[in-house]
């Protein structure tokens, strides 16, 4: 092994080179679709994620949640798609209970993007456009870890709200350019449910403190086997 000519190695092997060295090794596999799938076990996510679907259900969307992303062996599931037939319009949203790691936020919804048309076809649907949107829980924590990131957000989401819900709510009107990313209260009733990240200095209070406050104030009325993540 130290000369280099070892062509292959066992994984009983390298435990023994490894505990010689006093070091120790962890072996994971990790995938889209099984993280996608411990998330719909996630209450608050399921509550935001179904109140996003109905809010663009009702803007005249054939709507859909978890939207399987590959034919066969699934590689993901989009938290919800839509078609809206007067317009030929596709909408692909992607709900964020909690946001931990904005660029792997950024892969996910490129890769996303990629495979939007893939699934327009699978499902019947012929978009003239695809809109890409992100709706956050309206929470401090999000609002902070999106003000952290300010620079990656407004780069990579340019799309403007106000410019979006125009364009959900009247058919026909031009989406906006790029993604956009908003944050929502999924017990909101106010006709305008998206509202623009707020990257600068904090102009208004969010809905939440962080997760562990919505889970209380959002599930404490469900019976559904939800999971409450600590």
């Amino acid at each position: 092994m130290e000369s280099g000519r070892v062509t292959s190695l066992d994984l009983v092997v390298v435990e023994r080179v490894l505990a010689a060295l006093g070091l120790s090794a962890t072996l994971s596999a990790a995938a889209r679709h099984l993280e996608d799938r411990a998330r719909q076990a996630d209450g608050v996510h399921a509550v935001l994620n179904g109140s996003n679907a109905r809010r663009v259900e009702r803007c005249g969307f054939r709507t859909l949640t978890e939207v399987q992303v590959g034919a066969g062996a699934p590689r993901g599931w989009i938290d919800f798609a839509g078609f809206r037939v007067a317009d030929a319009s596709m909408v692909v949203g992607e709900s964020k209970a909690d946001l931990h790691d904005m660029g792997g936020l950024q892969r996910q919804v490129a890769f996303y993007a990629t495979e939007a048309p893939y699934v327009a076809r699978r499902l019947g649907w012929r978009p003239r456009t695809i809109t890409i949107l992100v709706v956050c829980l309206d929470s401090e924590t999000i609002a902070e870890r999106l003000r952290d990131n300010r620079d990656l957000v407004a780069s990579a989401f340019p799309g403007s709200v106000d410019r979006l819900q125009a364009w959900l709510s009247q058919p026909g009107t031009q989406p906006p350019t790029g993604w956009t990313l908003a944050t929502a209260n999924p017990r909101t009733r106010a006709a305008e449910w998206l509202r623009a990240p707020v990257l600068g200095r904090a102009r208004r209070h969010p809905a939440y403190r962080d997760y562990a406050d919505a889970a209380r104030r959002l599930l404490a009325s469900s019976d559904r086997p939800f999971v409450i993540r600590g």
